[in-house]
């Protein structure tokens, strides 16, 4: 673009100016229209030379994507996905806004489509969580997608963000050491915890969901290996999916837990996870970006220090980078996990 604007201004200069000069033909002093003119070819010209390799052909060109792994498409299974409401308790309907009445909060299930021939007998289960007034399973899809087409059962679980409890609109909340004691947290507990419930009806205990026998026919979902995460203040949340997932026994073999630009968790007494429970096969990775304007890094440097039982190797904290020099610049922003910031 910056070239094609160039070409522009210096036909335009060219057409209406002649030649730059410095002085009018025939005449000795410098005449100042001229300069002006003069420069504003030179202007054109440096729009334009940046874009010269492109138009030949020299300049250099993106990698091709990987046929595997990060930046590859969804695979190596096809997927599914549906979704079902799951019954809201009355202690959180009680207290919703009118912001979400459009909202169905669903649990959407996204499940591998494997082949018999596979010889595959169960698949492990990913929970994940959106971000804070997001509950739109479209903007998370490529999230679901690849986990799931790496032959795991990901289920996204909605829970409200407009809450309003009683003293909502006075009550001064502290947010301090990656913790905040905002009310809301309380009642979005309740939420979570049902939504897992109703998770563990429709994949585990029978009868299973239609949709989950049709597509899975005899493969087990088996929570023995889970991933476990979220986005923003899905990623606080993941605490307290971790507390309820833990005393049921799943993740007894494996743990993944995928933290991306978390916010504050709920600093409650009554809200703290009992993480003691974590399997000897757990690895945590946090992400940070470097210019997120929304929650910044240090929640997820504080959530770090949650994991004090695991080793370095396996409690990593991602600092994810910006390239403010490329063109277009690319931002390490709050909303790289969704799928807006990737279109």
């Amino acid at each position: 673009l910056p070239t094609l604007f160039g070409v522009i201004l210096v036909s335009l200069l060219l057409a209406l100016g002649g030649m730059p000069t410095i002085r009018e033909m025939g005449q000795q002093r410098i005449a100042w229209p001229r300069i002006l003119h003069l420069g504003g070819v030179f202007f054109a010209a440096w729009l334009i030379v940046p874009g010269v390799p492109a138009l030949i052909g020299f300049a250099p060109s993106p990698p091709d994507a990987p046929v595997i792994g990060y930046g590859a498409a969804p695979g190596p299974f096809d997927t599914v996905q549906f979704s079902e409401a799951y019954e809201m308790p009355e202690e959180v309907k009680a207290v919703q806004g009118e912001l979400e009445d459009d909202i169905t909060f669903s649990v959407y299930l996204t499940l591998p489509l494997i082949a018999e021939d596979k010889g595959v007998e169960s698949i492990p289960l990913a929970i994940l969580l959106h971000g804070f007034g997001y509950p739109d399973a479209d903007a998370y899809q490529d999230w679901m997608k690849h986990l799931a087409a790496k032959g795991m059962a990901v289920a996204l679980l909605q829970y409200p963000s407009d809450l309003r409890p009683d003293g909502y609109e006075d009550f001064e909340a502290t947010d301090l050491g990656g913790e905040s004691d905002f009310l809301q947290h309380t009642y979005r507990d309740v939420a979570i915890r049902a939504a897992i419930e109703h998770l563990n009806l429709m994949t585990m205990q029978a009868p299973r969901h239609a949709e989950v026998n049709a597509h899975l026919g005899d493969i087990n979902v088996n929570p023995s290996d889970l991933w476990v995460g979220g986005h923003s203040l899905g990623a606080a949340y993941t605490f307290i999916t971790l507390d309820d997932v833990l005393s049921r026994g799943w993740a007894n073999h494996s743990l993944v837990v995928a933290l991306e630009a978390p916010a504050s968790r709920p600093a409650q007494a009554s809200l703290q996870p009992n993480l003691t429970n974590l399997p000897e096969q757990t690895l945590v990775q946090i992400g940070v970006s470097r210019d997120d304007m929304s929650v910044g890094v240090c929640p997820g440097a504080f959530f770090q220090q949650m994991f004090p039982q695991l080793p370095t190797e396996r409690n990593q904290l991602i600092e994810v980078q910006s390239d403010k020099y490329g063109f277009p610049r690319l931002i390490a922003s709050h909303y790289l996990q969704a799928d807006p910031a990737h279109d």
